[in-house]
């Protein structure tokens, strides 16, 4: 589904409140593949009315990281979970969960592993 108003997007983060924009649609989804942006960041199209950042499709937030025993990181994206590996905070081995599909899987097994 596109976006309605891709030129003028508002980021909020979590953790200081401050806002960033506006921007196009497609910074804010170059900032989510690059863990910039987190699950508990917001989102908006005027300031006003914000959504949290894995609420929005397009940013394809769909997976979570099992971390320890009933406990999950997520959702994020593709590209920020190949940036935690590159990063040692995840091994290929790491367990995830397509929030999607509900699948559990290795890193090494998703189709974005390289």
């Amino acid at each position: 589904m596109p976006i309605a108003n891709p030129e003028h997007w508002f980021l909020k983060k979590h953790d200081h409140g401050e806002v960033f924009g506006p921007v196009h649609f497609d910074k804010i989804k170059d900032w989510a593949r690059s863990a910039q942006i987190n699950p508990q960041d917001m989102l908006s199209e005027d300031s006003k009315v914000w959504t949290k950042a894995p609420m929005i499709p397009e940013l394809e937030m769909d997976w979570l990281v099992v971390v320890g025993d009933n406990l999950l990181y997520g959702p994020t994206t593709a590209g920020s979970l190949l940036e935690f590996v590159q990063l040692s905070e995840i091994t290929p081995e790491t367990a995830l969960v397509n929030c999607c599909t509900g699948q559990s899987q290795l890193l090494s097994d998703t189709p974005f592993y390289e």
